[in-house]
């Protein structure tokens, strides 16, 4: 399942809107900590969609893989 939501993750396209699970398993880390993480300020900023929490995914890699040349 984390490999499936990592493998959605980096399918998508650099200005796709992403999940928090999707991200999660991206960065091999719980939704919880994510969670964590956005509440203590620390994730891009996240949108909110009915109770889905999502995050554009170029925001991600430009955060948390900054070096990374695989945007998409």
């Amino acid at each position: 399942m984390m490999a499936d939501l990592s493998n959605q993750f980096w399918d998508a396209h650099p200005q796709a809107f992403v999940t928090r699970q999707q991200v999660a398993a991206a960065l091999n880390h719980t939704v919880r900590w994510l969670h964590n993480e956005e509440a203590a300020g620390k994730t891009p900023q996240s949108f909110r969609v009915g109770i889905r929490v999502l995050y554009r995914k170029s925001d991600i890699i430009a955060q948390y893989f900054p070096d990374s040349k695989n945007t998409g």
